[in-house]
Parts: C-alpha cells; structure tokens; sequence
C-alpha cells in the first residue's frame, strides 16, 4: 500500500436524496432543477406507475402527503396527475421527461413497486440513459427480474443481498446462489450503489456493515455504496443526502 502522503484523495460524491427533500419539495421539478444548479452528477428518485402505464417520480404508494389527494398513484391517469400539485406548484415529474430534459444528469431510482419495473426499465432504454441511471429496491426479487431482461443494466442490492454480504464478511460463508441473488448471471460490472436497510429481521444492517469492506475492493460506508466493476480499482465514496447543498459546504 503507498504511503499515506502519496495517495489520492478523492472527493466523495453527493447523492441527493429525491433531490434534496429537505432543501426543495422532493421528487419535483423543483428538486431536478435544484441538483442541477449545484452541479451534482447524481439524483436519488423513487418511481411509481400511473393508471396508464406513464412512470413518475413518487415516493408515497398514495398522494396524501404531497398533493392533499387520497387515492393511490396507480388509481390516477397521467393526464389528471400532471395538472395536481406536486409539491412545488408544479405537476407531477415524468421519469421520461427528466431523462430528456437533463441528459448529463446521473439517476438513482428506487423501485417502488414490482409493477414499475418494466415500465421503468423501457423508459431508460427509450431514452438511451442505462450508462446514466442506477436501479434500486430492497426487493432482490424485484432487482433480479429486472437483471434477467437486461443484462447491461446498473442495480443496487436487495435486504437478502445485504444480508449475505454480513455472512460472507462476518463469517466467511460463501455467498448463496439463490434464484433472487445478485450473484446469479451477475453483469460485469457489479451491483451499483445500495441501501442499506436499518433493521431487516430485526437487526441493524448499517451498524454492523460500516466497519467491513466487501471482498473485491467496495467499501460499505454510511447509507450507500458503490461495487468496484474490476477488482481492485478504486471506488469514490459516495454520499446520500436530503441537505445536498449542506453536504457540498461540509465538503468544501
């Protein structure tokens, strides 16, 4: 290893959680814009399915909390949703629109529901952006379908992964090869940025992941983290944030 005065530093990424959703209202427009105008390469958005197949940003199954409105994302067509309030006196954001409207723009977006996946997956394709977004889900059921009808595409882990990841590193158990698990027909280029579940089963995943590092070069640090693609090769760490614009002055 090099000494410590030779080494690079390298200066960890910004992730902003629905775009910063304690700076602006998440997953609106306003949120897109707003990690545009800091500069950073990476949103982090959940996605849902409308009434007629059109794929939004939203985290909530309903829209109670964001637009005042009781029913359930999937019970309204697009039409009606692009004229609701989504929180920043805007419509509703239209996965496809973002792609198209901030095409450098890099995105991490959660999978909300099993029904999304391959609406989500033909936005991407559609918009010629799988070298820019990264899909995510605590579902490994969910990642895996998604793998299997697109070899190429980036993925977090789901809680199972996780969860044989503590037991390779905490007790050198062989990773299973189970029907879900992202070590079956695994792309070259591993799995993308995860999150890291607080407590499946009733444990803490982050407290007891934090202190190990994944054979192969990945470090677990915080929420998130990213797979080296070749073994060996250095990885920015990443940071995931709702307060983006705190974290890049926290950074300097």
């Amino acid at each position: 290893m090099p000494p410590a005065a030779s080494r690079t530093r390298r200066r960890p990424a910004v992730i902003a959680h629905r775009g910063g959703g304690s700076e602006v209202p998440e997953n609106t427009w306003s949120a897109v814009e707003h990690v545009a105008a800091l500069g950073l390469e990476w949103m982090e958005t959940d996605l849902r399915l409308t009434a007629d197949g059109i794929v939004v940003l939203s985290h909530d199954e309903d829209l109670r909390r964001t637009a005042n409105d009781p029913r359930a994302v999937g019970e309204v067509m697009w039409a009606e949703l692009a004229d609701l309030d989504s929180g920043d006196g805007r419509g509703f954001v239209r996965l496809d629109d973002a792609l198209y409207a901030h095409p450098t723009m890099k995105f991490n977006i959660d999978l909300k529901d099993s029904n999304v996946v391959q609406a989500a997956l033909q936005t991407v394709r559609d918009a010629d952006a799988l070298e820019r977004v990264r899909f995510a889900s605590f579902s490994a059921r969910r990642l895996a379908v998604l793998r299997r009808q697109e070899p190429r595409a980036m993925t977090s882990l789901g809680v199972s992964d996780v969860l044989g990841l503590m037991l390779r590193s905490e007790a050198a158990v062989p990773l299973p090869q189970t029907r879900w698990g992202w070590t079956r027909g695994k792309s070259r280029r591993g799995p993308g940025p995860r999150e890291l579940p607080r407590r499946p089963g009733g444990h803490s995943a982050l407290r007891r992941l934090r202190a190990h590092r994944r054979p192969g070069g990945s470090r677990l640090d915080g929420g998130r983290a990213r797979a080296d693609a070749t073994a060996g090769r250095p990885q920015r760490r990443r940071h995931h944030d709702r307060r983006p614009h705190l974290a890049l002055q926290t950074l300097g």
